[in-house]
């Protein structure tokens, strides 16, 4: 058997604390916990002193454990990145060294943040990054499917309840949050992340958007989407798409449309802060038969999926059968991203199907600005011409009568003047930047010519 990797856990909240860290201390025989970093002080502590990691290899920023890494100080080999806000910057200074990283989602807010981390990942002809949607590895899922095949489904459901953090996190005793971060880096985060969120949400979205856009489209629809797509196949249709409360954002959400395998699916996703319970449950109608499978929160890791399944015996009896997982799904996850790491398997949710989640979270905001007559990105300018008044005319008239010309003259000034196409000239621009840099180098190059070399002895 291979040593355990080395794994650093980067971002100490809620979910490393209830999710990820009693993971990687539970699963001894594949992971070792070699290092921690967060932004605050006190939440350093505060874990470091419930795992033993030494303080020495504790850090505030990814940056310093890269250079952690570089003096050979500390080992690395794994990382799981569960911060705020944007995590683009952190996966890449990850993937520099080649080192797989396991990401809460969503991976990325905008094309273009996701765009360099694909790039990277292609460029090194490998899989390193995965997206840590622990229901997918769920055994419960499989079993869904024995029951009832995708060709004969007539419906299926999918509701999430999400309650406030307390039912999710209460149980770990999660320490508080952040208090202790400088105000000027707070700020500083903030403001990147509205800034990219612009680019995700688009320039022209609310407040209410943004809001949407982050807390129920990328949180919520895109992971049950996921989910029911591992399990049924693609979504090839969306049909129908509302919200409500009416300016309550998230509130609930709820999704009409058909996979390619011709299932009509309904999606549902609440957020309730004051809801007692997590709840997620597929439910899937069949002409014989009805499914039911209970998903829970990868932070109840002593709560497993449970699957039920009823379908008519004989001419009125009616059979029930049942299928409950010995395990948790975060356990399941963290197996397969250790098969990502170790063998190079390719996980069920990575950069490509991140790279999906976005233009379908985007999509599903088109829809709501556009059921409210709004777009998402401002109107181009266009810059009109006003009308000349007489006065003008007039002026111009006399103008004219005063600076007479030959008659060769007259005819090439006859000619209309052409506007400028501005497309034109910024490829103009960009044309003279380019005999610039030419110029450069051929001035570089003249210069060595002329350089006496070097006497030899």
């Amino acid at each position: 058997m291979s040593a355990p990797l080395k794994v650093a856990v980067i971002g100490l909240g809620a979910m490393a604390q209830s999710v990820h860290i009693p993971t990687i201390r539970r699963r001894w025989d594949l992971f070792e916990l070699s290092a921690l970093v967060d932004i605050s002080q006190r939440r350093r502590n505060d874990v470091r002193a419930l795992t033993g990691i030494p303080e020495e290899h504790t850090y505030e920023s990814v940056a310093d454990l890269m250079r952690a890494v570089s003096a050979r100080e500390v080992a690395v080999d794994a990382a799981v990145i569960a911060t705020d806000g944007l995590r683009a910057d952190d996966v890449l200074a990850l993937l520099k060294r080649a080192i797989p990283v396991l990401v809460e989602p969503p991976l990325a807010y905008s094309k273009q943040e996701l765009k360099k981390i694909a790039g990277f990942e292609k460029m090194l002809g490998r899989p390193l990054v995965m997206t840590a949607y622990a229901q997918l590895y769920d055994a419960g899922l499989d079993k869904l499917t024995d029951a009832v095949a995708g060709s004969d489904a007539r419906l299926i459901e999918y509701e999430t309840i999400m309650p406030s953090t307390g039912p999710l996190f209460k149980p770990h005793c999660v320490t508080a949050s952040a208090y202790d971060v400088d105000v000027e880096l707070r700020n500083a985060r903030r403001e990147a992340f509205e800034a990219e969120l612009n680019n995700g949400a688009g320039a022209a979205s609310t407040q209410r958007d943004r809001d949407l856009y982050v807390k129920g489209l990328l949180t919520g629809f895109t992971q049950q989407v996921l989910t029911l797509e591992t399990a049924y196949g693609k979504l090839e249709k969306i049909d129908y798409l509302r919200q409500w409360p009416e300016g309550v954002m998230p509130g609930s959400l709820e999704l009409l449309g058909r996979l390619e395998n011709g299932a009509q699916v309904r999606l549902t996703w609440h957020y309730l802060p004051f809801f007692p319970e997590y709840r997620e449950t597929i439910r899937v109608i069949s002409s014989r038969k009805l499914a039911e499978l209970s998903l829970y929160a990868p932070s109840l890791g002593d709560r497993s999926a449970k699957l039920t399944v009823r379908e008519k015996d004989g001419a009125s009896a009616v059979s029930q059968n049942g299928y409950e997982d010995t395990r948790g799904c975060a356990d399941a996850m963290w197996d397969a991203f250790h098969r990502m790491a170790v063998n190079l398997e390719l996980p069920l949710a990575g950069v490509a199907e991140a790279q999906r989640e976005l233009a379908l979270a985007r999509d599903l905001l088109e829809r709501y600005a556009s059921a409210e007559g709004r777009e998402l990105e401002p109107a181009p300018v266009v810059e009109t011409e006003e009308a000349p008044t007489e006065e003008d005319a007039a002026k111009e008239e006399q103008e004219g009568a005063a600076s007479e010309k030959p008659a060769e003259a007259a005819e090439e000034s006859a000619a209309p003047a052409v506007p400028a196409d501005p497309a034109e000239e910024e490829l103009d621009a960009a044309v003279r930047q380019e005999m610039l840099a030419d110029d450069a180098e051929v001035d570089d190059a003249e210069v060595g010519k002329d350089e006496t070399a070097p006497k030899q002895d």
